[in-house]
């Protein structure tokens, strides 16, 4: 049976100096979980050519971290990944401007058509 996959921008975790930083997903499948401790500035890369940033292997995080909330931890991550930018630890890794034209226009015709993956997700 056919079917159609088509892309959805992850959620945005935060903005370091007028760059995005994204959750990751489990499998790049927004139906499964977020991953507590990887990011990405890159939404449009597939997660095995992707360079995730991982919170855990930065300066500041603790080395016996106990979970305390997700306002608490997410805080935390925050100034953590602030740090790390601020110090050339990390760095935008896609070109903001990318063309999501297409995928957008594809979406769109996907629509237009009634082509199965063509309904909203519900998020």
């Amino acid at each position: 049976m056919p079917y159609r996959t088509r892309f959805e921008m992850p959620e945005v975790f935060m903005v370091i100096d007028d760059h995005p930083v994204y959750y990751t997903y489990k499998n790049d499948n927004l139906d499964n979980h977020l991953n507590t401790f990887r990011f990405t500035f890159d939404p449009f890369t597939d997660q095995e050519d992707r360079e995730d940033i991982n919170v855990q292997e930065l300066p500041g995080f603790p080395e016996n971290y106990v979970y305390q909330g997700i306002e608490e931890q997410d805080a935390m991550f925050k100034n953590i990944l602030t740090d790390a930018f601020n110090q050339g630890l990390i760095k935008p890794t896609c070109q903001e401007n990318q063309n999501t034209a297409g995928l957008e226009g594809a979406a769109t015709n996907a629509q237009a058509e009634g082509t199965p993956g063509s309904q909203p997700s519900g998020r």
